[in-house]
């Protein structure tokens, strides 16, 4: 494969990577804020079991209640689940006027001295339609992100109801949309990396797998080309009446391939110890194989050659001629001869 399929194909690959990180992005950060709005609510609902609705009515609504002890302590208890709740920055009680169609501050979790404290009976600025409707139901319900006077922010509502089950006030807990999104920013960009990562793993594997391939293309592509020169030579060491010989020494083993071989009916490869050759060499010629062992033998040549007649009485014989080189070791002592062995019957013709 050349390298342009390469580079398209690891481009498909890693687009599909970022896709389906994308997509498990989307999925994973829409439960977890589901599950952040769940546990929103499952607050909102402790915080307002902190509230009695005896206490809220006997609240005034105005500046009156901060000396109203039943205040105080509804003040304390909420400031005491938003210590337990760091990541609540308000939690607060909400009442609605419907002749103003306004809602309004009971009490909140913020001291008296602090820039954000809402007084008893103050309105709640940022009053939308929707908070009116939400309220006049009577549900638990999240709301967010949205933006007020004091920021953004994902809130969690739940009502507080009297004992015939009418609404008398809201229990509202505010969260920060910068807490909100920490999780979700969080694991975006751990999918992000992921994705990322194995984008550049899953490249360079398939360019690795991809180049092996190629090499192994190449490889076979060369093997054949040695196979049909291979054949080639065969072809024209038939048409040459050319085969090889080795002799191993020192025990004068034969083995021939080619022309020879078929001549004498033996198998290519097939080692023939002398004696076993002599059947095959024509009486005249057996003092020649054995002055050309002598010679390997005693005269440290490095080339060697004969002319032998080999066949059978029966199917007549041929001439040939041998002639190659002599491997010796450090004593001159011959290892292997190896050369050609053509048959120059018809030449001689």
């Amino acid at each position: 494969m050349n390298t342009s399929k390469k580079v398209w194909v690891i481009f498909v690959l890693v687009a599909i990577i970022l896709v389906v990180g994308f997509l498990t992005s989307v999925l994973i950060t829409r439960k977890i804020d589901r599950s952040q709005r769940a546990q929103l609510l499952v607050d909102a609902k402790q915080a307002a079991l902190l509230v009695p609705t005896s206490t809220i009515s006997t609240l005034s609504a105005d500046s009156s209640d901060v000396g109203n002890p039943l205040y105080a302590e509804m003040k304390e208890r909420l400031m005491m689940f938003r210590a337990y709740n760091p990541e609540n920055r308000f939690v607060y009680v909400l009442g609605y006027k419907p002749e103003i169609k306004k809602q309004f501050f009971y009490v909140d979790s913020e001291p008296t001295t602090s820039s954000d404290y809402s007084s008893p009976g103050s309105l709640f600025p940022d009053t939308r339609d929707q908070d009116i409707e939400n309220y006049l139901k009577g549900e638990a319900y999240t709301d967010g992100p949205y933006k007020d006077s004091w920021g953004e922010w994902v809130s969690g509502y739940a009502p507080i109801k009297d004992s015939s089950g009418e609404m008398v006030a809201l229990l509202g807990i505010d969260t920060a949309t910068s807490i909100w999104h920490q999780q979700i920013g969080f694991v975006r960009t751990v999918i992000a990396l992921i994705s990322i990562l194995l984008s550049v793993v899953v490249g360079f594997v398939v360019w690795l797998l991809r180049s092996k391939q190629s090499s192994i293309e190449n490889l076979t592509k060369e093997n054949q080309n040695l196979y049909h020169k291979e054949t080639k030579l065969k072809e024209i060491q038939d048409l040459a009446h050319l085969g090889k010989i080795s002799v191993y020494f020192p025990d004068e083993t034969f083995v021939f391939e080619g022309t020879v071989a078929k001549t004498l009916n033996i198998l290519e490869g097939e080692r023939l110890k002398k004696e076993s050759l002599e059947a095959f060499i024509k009486d005249s010629d057996k003092d020649k194989v054995s002055d050309f062992l002598s010679s390997i033998k005693t005269s440290g040549n490095m080339y060697e050659w004969v002319d032998i007649a080999l066949g059978t009485k029966e199917q007549g014989y041929r001439n040939f001629h041998i002639y190659g080189n002599v491997s010796r070791d450090e004593m001159l002592a011959p290892k292997k001869f190896s050369g050609i062995i053509q048959d120059i019957t018809d030449i001689n013709r």
